[in-house]
């Protein structure tokens, strides 16, 4: 006998941090060869997506290789849209790091002044992908996208994000929320450093604290690659696995021999979420 959670009302798919390129030869910043392997890669996986047939798609950013600043952007972004144009289902992109531009942080100080997020990176980026920040509903279910690389920025753009985000939640209170990002809001502890992967102090509280307050389910992100889970007092924090390739200050993580390229391309670490939303909770395979 069935109970309500053996069939869910609906499902989606969730990829992570494709980093496409125009070239097929060229990606992460041109030292390998990798182009070709993460454009095949994702070609395989619009197929099994596709076989799939979940109700739409949400990719969590850094969608292409080439930062803002980069002559291959406009290029690499093309590819994208071509090599996606067979997805049978709605797809939501989020923007990452590598589509608007870095945080803004001391730990990269070198290259702040060329990647970091501004209003040209931003315009550019919903002239080539869309909006950075929106909502959709389905099943009786709310979805934010957010551009975390905002939080802490300074940027008048981000003014305007935070009182965006408080009036949905607010608006639509009561209905069950998801939040789709890239960056984690923290990996290992609520009070741990700043650092590359997470987001700084202090929008990180007040973003936690917003989202606690209005009982966010769940919140999704990338940039990592590779996969952590944290609860937090109900909310789910999954992040996700790239689907194309494994950072190397996260290659020996999770126990695995390597089997391509030193680790890059371990099958065993590479991967996209599919997750099933029942009538109370969410399930993600």
């Amino acid at each position: 006998m069935q109970n309500e959670r053996d069939q869910p009302l609906f499902s989606f798919a969730i990829v992570a941090d494709t980093h496409l390129t125009e070239e097929e030869n060229l990606s992460f910043d041109s030292l390998d060869a990798y182009g070709s392997k993460l454009a095949a890669t994702y070609d395989e996986l619009i197929e099994r997506v596709n076989a799939m047939q979940p109700a739409f798609v949400v990719h969590l950013g850094d969608i292409t290789d080439p930062v803002p600043v980069s002559p291959a952007y406009s290029d690499s972004a093309q590819a994208f849209h071509s090599a996606s144009a067979i997805f049978d289902m709605p797809y939501h992109l989020v923007p990452g790091n590598h589509d608007v531009g870095e945080k803004i942080h001391p730990a990269l100080p070198s290259i702040n002044d060329q990647v970091s997020i501004t209003r040209r990176a931003i315009e550019q980026y919903e002239q080539h992908f869309g909006r950075q920040r929106y909502s959709f509903e389905h099943g009786g279910c709310v979805f934010l996208v957010i551009n975390t690389m905002l939080i802490n920025s300074g940027l008048d753009e981000e003014r305007e994000q935070w009182g965006w985000l408080k009036n949905v939640l607010a608006d639509n209170a009561g209905k069950r929320t998801f939040v789709f990002a890239h960056y984690p809001l923290y990996l290992s502890a609520l009070d741990e450093p700043d650092f590359y992967d997470n987001i700084d102090e202090p929008g990180r509280s007040e973003f936690i604290e917003l989202l606690g307050r209005h009982e966010v389910e769940g919140y999704y992100a990338g940039h990592v690659h590779n996969f952590f889970y944290n609860n937090m007092n109900g909310m789910h924090q999954f992040v996700l696995p790239s689907t194309g390739i494994i950072r190397t200050d996260y290659m020996e993580f999770f126990r695995t021999p390597p089997t391509r390229e030193m680790g890059s391309f371990d099958p065993a670490k590479l991967g996209f979420f599919w997750v099933d939303v029942y009538a109370a909770g969410h399930v993600p395979h």
